[in-house]
């Protein structure tokens, strides 16, 4: 793997990401800015959704950028996403859902 880790905060447009990230990632299939991912033992990132047990035991990232299949960009390893077009409450749980990709959060 050429992915190396950085710790620099990143903005992209209105979204501003604080924390350690993982940089020069391969994309293995088409990802989405913010779609929760894991990087699976090819050392490429594949969306993650709550129904892949057997991939829990795997690194987990979120996609700071879209990519295409074999695209090659930068993930969020651990840290801070800022984006003032999400409306979740302050506080609240987060989680992966059924549906690959983008995160949501728990009704209460």
């Amino acid at each position: 793997m050429t992915a190396r880790m950085t710790g620099n905060d990143i903005t992209l447009g209105s979204l501003i990401f604080s924390g350690m990230f993982l940089e020069g990632v391969e994309a293995g299939e088409a990802i989405t800015a913010l779609d929760v991912c894991f990087i699976e033992t090819d050392e490429k990132a594949y969306k993650l959704n709550s129904t892949m047990s057997t991939k829990e035991n795997l690194t987990t990232v979120m996609a700071l950028e879209t990519l295409a299949s074999g695209g090659v960009g930068r993930f969020l390893l651990k840290g801070i996403v800022k984006d003032p077009s999400l409306s979740y409450t302050a506080g609240s749980e987060i989680e992966v859902p059924s549906s690959s990709g983008q995160a949501g959060e728990v009704a209460t």
